[in-house]
């Protein structure tokens, strides 16, 4: 059986950026739900704390999510990072 490496190295180029960039979504939205669960707070407190609604949140959570600039700058504020 072939390996993961294995697989992306016979793709194409074009193939291989759009793979690498819905893995990269798909880490975004678990790293958030993991970090919201950790904290065992619901969408709607965390969204309470970032000074944002609910439904941001669950749509920060969603694998396919594009976030404004100033939503990820609330979520960096809130967890104490420089914004960007």
């Amino acid at each position: 059986m072939a390996t993961l490496k294995e697989l992306m190295a016979k793709q194409s180029p074009d193939s291989q950026q759009r793979i690498a960039a819905k893995a990269a979504e798909i880490r975004q939205s678990v790293a958030l739900n993991l970090l919201r669960e950790e904290l065992q707070m619901s969408q709607t407190e965390m969204a309470a704390a970032m000074g944002v609604k609910q439904p941001t949140i669950a749509k920060m959570e969603q694998a396919d999510n594009d976030p404004r600039l100033s939503t990820l700058n609330a979520t960096l504020r809130h967890w104490g990072e420089n914004s960007v």
